[in-house]
């Protein structure tokens, strides 16, 4: 999902884990419960017939992704964490 919304593509996801965290429904992307196939194929007809829909949200989406999960902010968030944890537990057997 990560790759596709920093590409562009606009995004129909289950509303569940980090994705929800990310994506708002109807503000840059289609959620659906999961498991939902009705709703996932009304979602994916709403952004066929709307292509204003459809690159409304692809941009949002992508500035979402873009502002808080790159490579390298996803790297430093990794970094900060390990460091930490040598600090906590430095001098220990």
């Amino acid at each position: 999902m990560f790759e596709d919304a920093a590409a562009g593509v606009p995004i129909v996801a289950s509303a569940s884990g980090q994705i929800a965290e990310i994506l708002a429904h109807r503000v840059n992307g289609l959620l659906h419960r999961p498991g939902d196939v009705e709703e996932i194929v009304r979602h994916v007809e709403e952004l066929r017939a709307r292509p204003i829909l459809r690159v409304r949200f692809a941009r949002r989406a992508r500035r979402a992704v873009l502002k808080g999960y790159t490579w390298d902010r996803q790297a430093g968030r990794l970094l900060g964490f390990a460091e930490s944890v040598c600090r906590r537990y430095a001098g220990r057997p």
